[in-house]
């Protein structure tokens, strides 16, 4: 399964919005284009199962990610691993591959900046972090819908190869 986008630390993104507009359609795509056998399971498909058993109360754009943000991390606890063992039990999915952190950083005078990405592919039944890295997209305005499509497209070809 392929989780929303966590906002980074220090992004201004509201609760339970999209850390960086878009994004989460670019990575669908570009996942699904790059590995179009695997059976992934996107955000849609996730918040559907949500909205069928609200019990769970997990929020998916706000995931309880700051351990990432701390130090490195081998084997995720509560509440993170309890909500990804539920939703990953929900929809079928051994695995969960989670942007901890995503937002846009400006990089010079002219407006040029980034999309950063640090992701983690984490085991749900374990709740082991099987690989975490950082990724960027290519320099470009915020606005620029391009921009965010470099971003899911360096993510689809380090984790689709």
């Amino acid at each position: 399964m392929v989780l929303p986008a966590q906002a980074a630390p220090a992004s201004n993104a509201l609760p339970d919005a999209e850390a960086v507009p878009g994004l989460d359609r670019e990575i669908a795509f570009w996942l699904a284009e790059s590995a179009p056998r695997v059976n992934w399971v996107f955000p849609p498909a996730l918040e559907r199962a949500l909205e069928r058993s609200p019990s769970l109360g997990i929020r998916l754009r706000s995931l309880a990610v700051a351990s990432f943000h701390r130090a490195e991390v081998e084997i995720i606890g509560d509440p993170l691993f309890g909500d990804l063992r539920a939703l990953g039990a929900l929809v079928d999915a051994r695995y969960a591959l989670l942007p901890v952190s995503a937002g846009y950083v400006p990089a010079d005078s002219a407006g040029q900046g980034r999309v950063e990405l640090r992701v983690a592919l984490i085991d749900t039944r374990g709740g082991r972090v099987l690989w975490f890295g950082a990724l960027a997209g290519q320099p470009g305005l915020p606005e620029n819908p391009a921009t965010v499509a470099t971003a899911a497209q360096a993510l689809a070809r380090t984790v689709a190869r």
